[in-house]
């Protein structure tokens, strides 16, 4: 394996996301695309795309892992429209900024065939921001092969990764089960499926023309309750203080703006009454 595409510098994955794909297999192999930043065959490829059903082209801008096609995932260069049956992104769209995002989501659209797919995996921002939201920024949330991983690490980058100086596996944005969803859907993705997988989101998101009549606007998410399989535990937060809630005057909501404060006293501004 080149030297570029050791496990240390892949993204660390909670666990292997599931995709289902077609069992039987066809006289021709179907055409997928891997999309990809600096990242090796040998344990990135999505074992539900048999060998013996499908074909690979791996695109990806590093050469040292030797694509097939040399390119940033934001280009697709030599990628012609309408060509592919499915694109495989895993832990990409969030390396990318949010505009640079949305482009590439467009572009992947025009690379697939009328009925094609992309599956994607992304960090799951709001699993890890709840961690945020109460001071502990670097509580371990699980082990992977490149060793233990922070809340910090899975919203902006594995930090041994960025220590190195490979800036290619910082995250520039986030996405939750929602955002991502809408992401897809602007980018004219339908029958999409949005799934919680520890502290991944996996996302199954197809192409259907509009003069296809099996085309159906439908958004799936499947976000399980902490604990339960296939999402990750809640930490073991202290209780907050609940607020107690605003009084409510001819149907409108008083908030702390409109209601006299307790102490008051006029600025001195040194003008004269």
């Amino acid at each position: 394996m080149a030297k570029t595409a050791s496990k240390n510098q892949n993204a660390p994955r909670h666990s292997e996301p599931k995709l289902s794909t077609s069992a039987d297999t066809p006289a021709v192999k179907k055409k997928v695309l891997y999309l990809g930043i600096s990242s090796a065959r040998a344990d990135r490829l999505h074992p539900g795309f048999k060998p013996d059903a499908w074909e690979w082209v791996r695109l990806d801008p590093d050469a040292g892992v030797r694509p097939d096609l040399q390119s940033h995932v934001t280009d697709l260069k030599g990628v012609e429209a309408g060509t592919f049956d499915a694109i495989w992104a895993p832990h990409l769209l969030h390396r990318l900024y949010p505009h640079v995002a949305e482009a590439m989501l467009q572009k992947a659209f025009r690379a697939l065939k009328d009925e094609g797919m992309l599956a994607l995996t992304v960090p799951d921002a709001q699993a890890a921001a709840i961690y945020f939201a109460h001071n502990r920024p670097n509580e371990v949330l699980y082990k992977s092969p490149a060793g233990e991983v922070t809340a910090h690490d899975v919203l902006y980058g594995y930090s041994k990764n960025l220590e190195k100086g490979l800036h290619q596996f910082a995250h520039r944005t986030g996405f939750t089960c929602e955002s991502l969803s809408m992401a897809l859907r602007e980018a004219g993705f339908c029958s999409i499926t949005v799934s919680a997988d520890g502290f991944d989101l996996t996302a199954v998101a197809h192409r259907y023309d509009y003069d296809n009549p099996s085309r159906v606007e439908k958004v799936s998410i499947i976000y399980p309750k902490p604990g339960e399989k296939g999402r990750a535990k809640a930490p073991d937060l202290p209780q907050t203080q609940v607020q107690q809630q605003a009084p409510v005057v001819n149907n409108f909501q008083i908030d702390q703006l409109d209601q006299p404060p307790l102490i008051w006293k006029p600025l001195g501004l040194g003008l004269k009454p």
